[in-house]
């Protein structure tokens, strides 16, 4: 009786010891899931922040134009009109 009892203890702590590595595959599974979407959603949020950085530079660059073009005018409205140039 008492050779029944120790084998259903160890029985009982084998499934146990079973279950727990069980959970902990399980937990681990579920972990590297969240990592992935994780991994995916910063992918995404950087390709946003890269978008904008190019559409910020190219603003800039817009502007720049912008500015260089309204010089220009100026400039030849003084020549044009009389505002001197040289010539």
């Amino acid at each position: 009786m008492l050779s029944s009892a120790k084998d259903q203890y160890k029985n009982k702590w084998k499934e146990a010891l079973a279950e727990l590595a069980r959970l902990h595959r399980q937990e681990q599974h579920l972990t590297q899931k969240r990592l992935l979407a994780q991994e995916k959603e910063l992918e995404g949020l950087r390709r946003d922040i890269v978008k904008l950085d190019e559409k910020n530079n190219l603003n800039l660059q817009i502007n720049s134009v912008k500015e260089e073009a309204e010089r220009y005018a100026v400039d030849i409205c003084h020549i044009v009109y009389g505002g001197g140039g040289g010539f």
